[in-house]
């Protein structure tokens, strides 16, 4: 079920396919104002709400139809640089701090330029063509 079957290359292309998808513009609320921000904004909520389900499903599948587990650990490392966010909400913004600013997280929000709430229709396009192409891999 994987496209790359080793895993010294397909691990590192995993984990910067996240960057590449971060480049295109896709749904958030412009200037970084953090997630406690972000959360306020009701398409937000759905947003999370949706990708946590679309997460299980894909869950759901792998666990199905692969044993492999280089594919989990591509999978994990295709999502951990998001962990940055949640990492910085849970020990900074929640408890009142100043957010967290590594060069890490500076450069993953720099990268991130078309992060706007109108991203929501490449999302959606995004979306429909994953599961168009989930949908053929299960047949």
């Amino acid at each position: 079920m994987t496209a790359i079957d080793k895993p010294l290359i397909a691990l590192p292309l995993a984990f910067l396919s996240h960057f590449a998808l971060d480049v295109l513009p896709h749904f958030g609320i412009p200037g970084h104002e953090g997630f406690s921000a972000a959360l306020k904004h009701r398409i937000t909520r759905l947003s999370l709400v949706l990708d946590f389900i679309f997460g299980l499903i894909l869950l759901a599948v792998l666990v199905h139809y692969s044993a492999n587990i280089w594919t989990y650990l591509g999978a994990f490392l295709a999502v951990s640089p998001d962990f940055e966010w949640l990492f910085s909400y849970i020990f900074f913004e929640r408890r009142g701090k100043s957010k967290r600013n590594s060069k890490f997280g500076q450069i993953h929000s720099w990268i991130q330029w078309g992060e706007r709430p109108w991203g929501i229709a490449v999302e959606a396009v995004w979306f429909l063509l994953s599961l168009n192409i989930l949908v053929y891999l299960l047949k």
